[in-house]
């Protein structure tokens, strides 16, 4: 009889008929302390018995040669250098080719069904979510978000923004990498006193901002491609923790402008369309991203209104608003298409005190890399005499000090510690061994 396969032995069609009937005794109560041994004895009499019949013999021939497949690597169980099955990675990226097809269909057909005339008066929603960090689980904890209201003719129209807590998720050990992200990009810390904690109450709001249409489906929200990853993270969040029954859209905001863009275009002109490139180009260039008075108070109080969730979604609708502009012929309008005058952007003392109050971060210095002085290297200099003498005074304590040969005591240098004082040494040490040596200034006394 051949013993069904152990560790490291190659299983047969037995092995998994003895499994079957293992886990079977285990759910009746009846496998007690029998061995794996004492159990193949027993069973095989009922395996050879049947080993004629191909019909019940099948299952488990079926279940061996899968495993043999995937024990040797088969075409379905290859595995990159990370341990994940190539077989499931390319289902996903499958997976994520067809969502984005059917994303992109979604779009030109909303876009040309609207008309030129149309297009001028529908509204669409732009989102941008700020996070606390990455965490080692690829999550990002949400700190804000803001959603704009815009429609080609009448620019920005209502803008929804709501400094989000990030619960429970931020992990234990973070801490120093959201101080870290917090002081180059929105300051907010965890600790920030301002969070709405009500993530039910964040949700309704936001649909209630939304609104709905005659299917009482929610409108999609277009981000741009370097935000979707975390508006995607924190969306999914909000949504798992208010326990809300409605989805809502993730769609490309790159996408909506090439197809904004180009509808009132001659579609043989193929050289003056906008690509899905340009039109992300676009929107990482950022030119409005210094301006004032477009942000929410606390990033308006600090200053810091380029990495302000609401002041970024309203440049958003201005990029668009500057490259459609001409060809749909409508006004731009500060406040609106553009940003308010600089002039009127006047800080507000007390609000600057109000939210200078509260717990975040401002200075970057930290993670600043201060480049050495042109022409001074970090290393010891070989050639320098000094370092030298007192390497020499360290291994030899009957060699000369630094400060006799200068005729000086150096303090608070790299030598000595000390306030950072000097002083002039007129007197000769003495060695351990009692031999003296005079200092003097050869400056001073030219031979």
């Amino acid at each position: 009889m051949k013993k069904a396969g152990g560790k490291g032995k190659e299983k047969t069609p037995f092995y998994f008929f003895l499994m079957e009937k293992k886990a079977e005794l285990e759910k009746q109560g009846k496998l007690g302390n029998k061995t794996q041994d004492s159990l193949s004895r027993e069973l095989y009499p009922i395996w050879d018995e049947h080993r004629g019949d191909q019909s019940w013999m099948k299952p488990y021939i079926e279940k061996f040669q899968e495993w043999r497949k995937q024990s040797r690597g088969g075409a379905d169980y290859k595995f990159d250098t990370l341990g994940r099955c190539l077989a499931d990675i390319q289902n996903e990226n499958k997976l994520q080719q067809r969502r984005q097809n059917d994303m992109e269909t979604e779009i030109e057909k909303k876009v040309a069904s609207l008309g030129v005339s149309g297009v001028l008066k529908a509204p669409f929603f732009i989102v941008h979510c700020n996070y606390l960090c990455r965490t080692d689980k690829d999550f990002y904890p949400p700190c804000e978000m803001a959603v704009a209201e815009f429609t080609l003719e009448r620019g920005v129209t209502r803008v929804w923004q709501e400094f989000v807590s990030p619960g429970d998720s931020v992990p234990i050990g973070h801490k120093y990498k959201c101080q870290k992200h917090a002081r180059v990009t929105h300051n907010l810390l965890p600790e920030f006193e301002h969070f709405e904690t009500n993530h039910r109450q964040i949700v309704a709001s936001l649909f209630q901002f939304m609104g709905s249409d005659e299917e009482g489906l929610l409108p999609p929200l277009y981000v741009a491609p370097h935000h979707q990853v975390a508006a995607s993270c924190i969306l999914d969040f909000l949504l798992l923790k208010s326990a809300a029954s409605k989805k809502i859209k993730l769609f490309s905001l790159p996408k909506l402008m090439l197809e904004v863009y180009n509808l009132p275009l001659d579609t043989a002109d193929m050289e003056g369309r906008m690509t899905v490139h340009v039109a992300t180009s676009v929107l990482e260039t950022d030119k409005y991203s210094h301006y004032a008075g477009i942000g929410c108070q606390f990033h308006e109080a600090l200053e810091n209104p380029i990495h302000c969730s609401e002041a970024i979604v309203r440049r958003h609708v201005f990029d668009i608003a500057d490259v459609c502009c001409r060809l749909y012929n409508f006004k731009l309008r500060p406040g609106r298409h553009l940003p308010p005058d600089q002039g009127l952007t006047k800080p507000d003392m007390e609000m600057k005190l109000k939210w200078s109050q509260t717990s975040h971060v401002k200075a970057d210095t930290i993670n600043r890399f201060v480049p050495t002085p042109g022409g001074v290297t970090i290393g010891a200099d070989k050639f320098n005499p000094a370092l030298d003498m007192v390497h020499r005074e360290d291994l030899n304590p009957n060699f000369p000090r630094l400060d006799d040969i200068q005729g000086q005591v150096v303090k608070g240098s790299m030598f000595k510690g000390g306030i950072g004082s000097t002083c002039k040494s007129t007197e000769a040490k003495k060695s351990s061994a009692g031999e003296t040596f005079a200092s003097r200034d050869v400056r001073s006394h030219p031979q």
